[in-house]
């Protein structure tokens, strides 16, 4: 499988975590609950590789564009990193997603909340998983 990634791109990745999981491009942020972690949940934010040849990522939600300098993407790392580690990773993709519109990293359309991308992003994703099997699909957030 292939997901056609844009170098600059901003993306909600919705997996089946019901595989076992290969790293992603660029840099991932996230919680992970396993047994390095004592079973405890953990932030976690690393450089990797290999998201479009990933076969579980089910959906990449598009919601904004960071260019590839350092000053961005240092303000990427500083605004991700103050984030409240809440053990659950949709409470925390809800927090990044507020400090990064605060820090105006991001912006989207009047209307939009974080509730209204985590339904968007999971809604995709039942959808995909549901029709298309396990293909993956990237598509931009209608708030965009």
């Amino acid at each position: 499988m292939n997901l056609e990634l844009e170098l600059d791109g901003l993306y909600i990745l919705i997996s089946d975590m019901g595989k076992v999981q290969r790293a992603s491009h660029g840099k991932k942020y996230h919680m992970i609950n396993n047994a390095r972690t004592g079973h405890k949940w953990e932030y976690d934010a690393a450089a990797t590789n290999n998201v479009p040849s990933s076969s579980i990522v089910l959906v990449g939600l598009t919601i904004g564009a960071i260019p590839s300098t350092k000053e961005s993407v240092e303000r990427l790392d500083n605004c991700l990193s103050r984030v409240f580690r809440e053990p659950i990773c949709l409470t925390w993709l809800k927090r990044a997603i507020y400090n990064l519109e605060t820090a105006r990293l991001i912006s989207f359309q009047n209307g939009c909340t974080e509730h209204a991308l985590e339904a968007e992003a999971t809604g995709l994703a039942m959808s995909v998983k549901v029709t298309l099997g396990l293909k993956s699909m990237v598509k931009d957030s209608r708030y965009l």
